[in-house]
């Protein structure tokens, strides 16, 4: 019979799937940001600015900062 340490030593079934989505995730996040940061450069930015855009909204700007905000302290968290 396995005693309890040797019982435990492996990684197997469904933690590999786990463990897959641990080392994927801050490339993901990082993706994610790089396409956040897109729409601070001046077309986009100013499309959502403009007041008669079709692409403005009052909370939108708040929005997309906080998402920013997010995604950065995710990241952060997940590297540290």
């Amino acid at each position: 019979m396995l005693s309890q340490e040797e019982k435990y030593k492996k990684t197997g079934g469904w933690l590999v799937l786990v463990g897959i989505g641990l080392i994927i995730y801050p490339f993901k996040n990082a993706f994610d940001i790089s396409q956040t940061l897109l729409l601070f450069f001046e077309p986009a930015w100013s499309a959502i600015l403009k007041a008669g855009s079709q692409s403005h909204s009052p909370l939108l700007v708040p929005d997309i900062i906080f998402e920013f905000v997010m995604q950065l302290f995710f990241l952060y968290l997940k590297l540290f």
